[in-house]
């Protein structure tokens, strides 16, 4: 309460200092208040908000002729050969769960016409999953077309079921 007393004394005492000035004090005195508001208005928002807009606005060119390159290296550049699997669909499966050492994580697989199946994946590493998934895409183009992941009790360990398709 006692910095209340102290600002409401304070403000009575600067109040009392405005009405002894003569009117054309006062009216300076506003005037140069006015003048300080808007001088520092416009150095310390507008000035910096054209600046910015003058440079993103000079950046456009530039970002255009980049955007144009790309497009004609996109173009120029070949477009990257889906790999195809070999034998079917679930024997792919097999050998890869085989080379990555997780067979013995396979609870079931189930086909689900020539081009997609159905795997549980039972008590394996979440990054070694990740992993498996990410080279069967890579390596025959292999696609995950709905998976369900559960945690286990074991941090980092998860049950997973996942739908696969060849897309052939």
């Amino acid at each position: 309460m006692t910095t209340l007393a102290n600002l409401s004394a304070k403000y009575e005492q600067a109040f009392q200092y405005w009405r002894s000035r003569s009117p054309r004090e006062q009216i300076l005195v506003a005037t140069a208040l006015v003048a300080l508001l808007l001088t520092s208005i416009y150095h310390l928002y507008w000035k910096p908000m054209t600046v910015s807009v003058n440079h993103l606005k000079s950046e456009i060119p530039v970002a255009q002729t980049q955007l144009a390159e790309m497009r004609i290296q996109a173009l120029k550049s070949p477009r990257p050969v889906t790999p195809r699997l070999s034998g079917g669909l679930l024997p792919a499966l097999e050998k890869s769960l085989e080379t990555h050492g997780i067979r013995d994580k396979l609870g079931s697989m189930e086909p689900g016409g020539d081009t997609t199946a159905k795997l549980t994946l039972e008590q394996i590493e979440y990054t070694h999953l990740v992993k498996w998934l990410l080279n069967l895409s890579r390596q025959f183009g292999i696609k995950v077309e709905s998976t369900t992941i559960s945690a286990t009790d074991v941090t980092g360990i998860v049950t997973a079921r996942i739908t696969l398709s060849s897309g052939s």
